[in-house]
């Protein structure tokens, strides 16, 4: 679907849509551990044909853990070094 860093260790996905997606849209939200960073996947198509767009998401964090999709649309990344969990507020 998409490539990512070298050694990006991912450490948690979540499927969105919006307001996390950007515009329109399904994105996964990939924790990448080692380089600290939260990485949008644009995903486009479906089945076996759906291809994805990486782009930075959050890049604060020092080592994103857990991603985690609330009911309530509110989405969660747990920062291992700091023990802190990040609430982003969806719309």
């Amino acid at each position: 679907m998409a490539v990512l860093d070298k050694h990006a260790a991912v450490s948690g996905v979540a499927i969105v849509g919006a307001p996390f997606s950007g515009t329109a849209g399904t994105a996964a939200i990939v924790a990448e551990l080692a380089l600290g960073r939260v990485q949008r996947v644009r995903l486009s198509g479906s089945g076996t044909a759906t291809t994805g767009t990486v782009e930075p998401f959050i890049t604060e964090i020092a080592n994103p853990v857990a991603v985690e999709l609330a009911a309530d649309g509110n989405l969660f990344i747990g920062d291992w070094k700091t023990g802190t969990i990040y609430r982003l507020v969806g719309s």
